[in-house]
């Protein structure tokens, strides 16, 4: 007994040395061979990283605004072109204009003198036409020495184209004498100067020729159009305006005109024409001493019927509406060279 004792204890014992050793031989393993840990980054590196962002960022800002610099300088060049192509069609064009006129200016100077034309206008024969300088037309006329004005007379009252002024009286340079109407009055200017002139018997009438040493095609683009502008003016202002409503207009039946003589200057009334609006009133004052009538017709048709103011004594009036347009003569049944119409619209 005492001997298995011991063999038990001794079995013990190595089994307990075992242990021991076994857990050494394991501690020397496991510092051999240490555990894997992950490793650490350093924060150099990680500034390295944000300053290549930085960069990057940096260089795309400025590709980029490089870019929006080669456009906008790209259009500029582009507006540039565009600006010099429109400067250049302009001066071509002004060339051109240039070129036409002064071939316009050889002709005409080729040609040589000119006849110019300014009209004495129906119904200047009573005050108005002053106020629209339209006595004459043009009342203005610019020429060249050596060119010829001449002046129809349109009107149906005698006139005169007269150099000088009313106030001054005429200049003795050119004179008409009693122009009839339809007759043409003509005086070719030889040295430049400025001509005023005047109607002797209408003394509201003016007009003037400017008369120069070269051609007036050196006027400019610019004052073509004026004149141009002014003309189409003053035709509008001849034209009778149309009322808002019927008008009274008057015609006179002058001093004299018992005896014959008046008709040689369509003055037997005054104004022998007039026109008017259909339901316009026209009246006749006899400012004669002796009596007339104003009759509708003619003398050598004779009395239309349409209208009749039987015998009109002195200082007395005669009044007729016209309803319907058209045109209406008339003529005193006692002194038949007196005749006048009136044209209804």
């Amino acid at each position: 007994m005492a001997g298995l004792d011991k063999a038990a204890i001794g079995f013990s014992i190595a089994i307990v040395a075992i242990g021991v050793g076994f857990a050494a031989y394991m501690g020397g393993v496991q510092e051999t061979n240490p555990v894997a840990t992950s490793p650490a980054v350093s924060p150099k590196v990680m500034e390295t990283e944000t300053m290549a962002a930085e960069k990057a960022a940096i260089a795309e800002a400025m590709a980029a605004e490089k870019a929006a610099m080669a456009e906008a300088e790209a259009m500029a060049a582009e507006k540039a072109a565009m600006a010099e192509a429109e400067a250049m069609a302009a001066e071509k064009a002004a060339m051109a204009e240039a070129e036409a006129m002064a071939a316009e200016k050889a002709a005409m100077a080729e040609a040589g003198p000119t006849t110019h034309t300014v009209d004495i206008p129906v119904g200047t024969s009573v005050p108005g036409c002053e106020d629209s300088n339209a006595c004459y037309l043009p009342a203005n006329i610019t020429i060249n020495a050596g060119d010829t004005v001449e002046w129809p007379n349109i009107d149906t009252a005698a006139h005169t184209v007269t150099s000088g002024s009313p106030a001054e009286g005429p200049s003795g340079v050119f004179d008409s004498s009693l122009l009839m109407a339809d007759a043409t009055f003509a005086f070719t200017f030889e040295d430049a100067g400025e001509y005023d002139y005047f109607c002797m018997v209408h003394p509201w009438m003016v007009g003037s020729v400017l008369v120069t040493e070269g051609s007036t095609m050196e006027e400019t683009h610019e004052e073509k159009t004026m004149m141009m502008e002014e003309t189409v003016e003053v035709e509008e202002e001849v034209t009778m305006e149309e009322p808002t409503g019927p008008t009274t207009h008057t015609v006179d039946i002058p001093v004299g005109t018992s005896v014959p003589g008046c008709e040689d200057s369509n003055a037997c009334y005054l104004p022998a024409n007039i026109t008017i609006n259909a339901g316009d009133t026209v009246e006749w004052p006899n400012i004669d001493t002796a009596a007339h009538t104003v009759t509708s017709g003619s003398p050598a048709e004779g009395p239309s019927g349409v209208f009749d103011s039987s015998l009109l004594m002195a200082d007395a009036t005669f009044a007729f509406t016209f309803e319907d347009a058209g045109e209406y003569d008339y003529f005193c049944m006692v002194h038949p060279w007196m005749v006048g119409s009136v044209s209804v619209n």
